[in-house]
């Protein structure tokens, strides 16, 4: 009688606690950005707890949403600036200003990695988390690309030694 007992208070113990398993593994779930709301079906004393943190969910998207929409005005109302800063500054040297134009050239360059710097950090701070390995080779071919078109004729050597796995 006794093992009856215990088995039936176990049985019931496991089926009791199973909701919170599976808001566990939901939990894990929104966490590894596998997720992005909570799923399934809970019961009607979690379910409080369970909308509270939707609610939250959603008002974290939608902050990301107006913070890429801000990220995005910032960078095309600065660009037109910032390039018009740099034309000027070309226009200076080819006048013979050299000190002035160098000197307006590198206040845009400040502005512009500023900006970028900003920019990259909203975006990364966006990101869900993945895990996933990113491939950097192509971004590398791309930027040894980039820069031998910069320049200019002259004759850059380049190798990439990048781990295999990364390819």
């Amino acid at each position: 009688m006794g093992c009856l007992l215990l088995a039936a208070f176990s049985t019931a113990v496991k089926v009791g606690l199973e909701p919170l398993s599976r808001l566990h593994a939901a939990l894990i779930s929104l966490r590894s950005g596998s997720e992005r709301r909570l799923e399934g079906e809970f019961p009607r004393e979690l379910l409080p707890q369970v909308e509270d943190l939707t609610k939250v969910l959603d008002e974290r998207a939608r902050a990301a949403e107006q913070a890429k929409t801000r990220a995005a005005d910032l960078a095309h109302g600065l660009k037109t600036p910032l390039t018009a800063n740099e034309v000027m500054a070309d226009e200076l040297r080819s006048a013979g200003e050299i000190g002035l134009g160098s000197e307006l050239s590198e206040y845009a360059a400040t502005m512009q990695r500023h900006v970028e710097r900003e920019l990259a950090w909203v975006r990364s701070a966006l990101i869900t988390p993945s895990h996933k390995p990113v491939l950097i080779f192509p971004v590398v071919q791309g930027l040894v690309r980039s820069l031998k078109r910069l320049a200019n004729g002259k004759v850059i050597q380049s190798g990439i030694a990048i781990d295999r796995r990364w390819r």
